[in-house]
């Protein structure tokens, strides 16, 4: 996913299929609503930059991963700063 893809929009939900490799950063600048983004993939994608900053609304961004993964993605650098 390239940098600023999902930026300055209104998408409530999204769904990152697991033919997603990589998530470059800012991906959401400028959402005014919080949005769920579910990552399906069981291997955490490269992360790149601070892909969840959102700089201008402070809209709130909660990502699922699968169960099994959790500790995974918990421990990848980029990964480990959103582990809350």
């Amino acid at each position: 996913m390239g940098q600023y893809c999902f930026s300055n929009n209104k998408i409530k939900k999204i769904i990152i299929p697991k033919s997603c490799n990589i998530v470059e950063g800012t991906i959401f600048e400028g959402n005014e609503i919080d949005c769920t983004v579910i990552f399906e993939n069981k291997t955490p994608p490269i992360a790149r930059n601070n892909f969840f900053l959102n700089r201008y609304t402070k809209s709130k961004i909660v990502a699922y991963v699968p169960n099994e993964s959790l500790k995974l993605y918990k421990n990848v650098i980029n990964w480990k700063d959103y582990k809350n």
